[in-house]
C-alpha cells in the first residue's frame, strides 16, 4: 500500500515507531497473548464474513496485479509513553514501486526533517536529507525479500510492506481470524467498503474504494501492546502507471554527503540459534 514507515530509532517520547502489519514478528507481548488467547482465536476463526474477506481480496488482488505503481498520503503511529500518556507522531510519504525489485520511499516528518529509502536491485539506501547521511548495503532480490533484510540485519522495520509482496492474498487470508462487513463510506470523495479483520494480535479495519479496489485507509490497533497503540495511513493519488526510469531509484550522493555505516545486527535465525546455546 504505498504506505511505508521508515526511521532511525530516537529517545523514547520522540521514537520513530516501526511499526509492521500482525504478519511481522510479533512482539513478546504478543506472543504472551497469543498463548492466552489461543482459544478465543481457534473460535474466531470461523468468525469469516465473506462480503468481507471478498474485498479484502479484491483489494489484494489488485494490488499484486500492478506491475507497478506511485502513491501519496499521511501515516500516523502513536508512542506510549512510559506514564502512560499516548503522544501522535506523522509524516508524508511518497511511494513508487515497480516489480519485482525497484522500490523509492521519500517521507517528511511533522517535526521537521526528510528521509529517503532507495532500492535499484543492487543496493539499499537509506538517506537523511536533513543531515545529509546516508547508508548503503548491497542486496539484490525482490522488494519483499529487501525489506525483511532491511529489518532483521539492519534494525530497521519497513511498516506494511507485506502489502508490497506478491504473495499478499495469501498473507491475508492466512492470517486472518475474524472479518466483518461495517458498511460503506466515504473516503477523501471515494466510496469505500469498510471491513474489519482481526487475529489473537491486532485488530485492522481497511476501507477500500468500491470502484477500483485500491485501500484509501487502514487503521491497525495492537490490542495487546501497552496503551494499545494505532498505526493509521491514508492513501490519494494513485498511480498504477506511473511514467519511471531507472533513474527514479537510483542513488546519486549529494554533494559533501556524508557516508555512514549501518549498525547491522544478527539476523532473528542467528539469534534464535544463539539463545539456545
Amino acid at each position: 500500500m504505498g504506505f511505508l514507515e521508515f526511521g532511525w530509532t530516537r529517545p523514547v517520547g520522540a521514537t520513530l515507531l516501526a511499526v509492521a502489519l500482525a504478519v511481522a514478528l510479533p512482539t513478546e507481548a504478543a506472543r504472551a497473548a497469543d498463548m492466552a488467547t489461543k482459544k478465543s482465536g481457534d473460535a474466531a476463526s470461523s468468525q469469516i464474513d465473506p462480503h468481507a474477506a471478498e474485498v479484502a481480496k479484491r483489494m489484494a488482488d489488485r494490488l499484486v496485479g500492478a506491475e507497478r505503481f506511485s502513491m501519496n498520503g499521511e501515516i500516523a503511529w502513536d508512542v506510549v509513553q512510559p506514564d502512560g500518556e499516548t503522544i501522535e507522531f506523522g509524516a508524508t510519504r511518497e511511494l513508487v514501486l515497480q516489480r519485482p525489485d525497484r522500490l523509492r520511499v521519500d517521507l517528511a516528518l511533522r517535526e521537521g526533517g526528510k528521509r529517503r529509502l532507495l532500492y535499484d536491485g543492487k543496493q539499499v539506501v537509506l538517506q537523511d536529507l536533513e543531515h545529509n547521511v546516508y547508508a548503503t548495503a548491497p542486496r539484490t532480490g525482490p522488494v519483499d525479500a529487501m525489506a525483511e533484510f532491511v529489518s532483521d540485519r539492519l534494525g530497521i522495520p519497513v511498516a506494511l510492506s507485506e502489502f508490497l509482496s506478491p504473495d499478499l492474498p495469501h498473507l491475508l487470508s492466512d492470517h486472518v481470524q475474524s472479518a466483518q462487513y461495517v458498511g460503506v463510506e466515504t473516503i477523501d470523495g471515494v466510496r469505500c467498503d469498510h471491513v474489519a479483520l482481526r487475529n489473537e494480535r491486532v485488530g485492522m479495519q481497511l476501507w477500500v474504494g468500491q470502484d477500483d479496489s485500491l485501500p484509501r485507509r487502514i487503521t491497525i490497533t495492537y490490542e495487546h501492546e501497552t496503551g494499545r497503540p494505532q498505526f493509521r495511513a491514508r492513501f490519494t493519488g494513485w498511480d498504477l502507471t506511473p511514467q519511471v526510469t531507472d533513474a527514479t531509484f537510483a542513488f546519486d550522493p549529494p554533494k559533501d554527503a556524508e557516508r555512514i555505516a549501518f549498525a547491522a545486527r544478527p539476523s532473528a535465525s542467528k539469534s534464535k540459534k544463539e539463545g539456545s546455546k
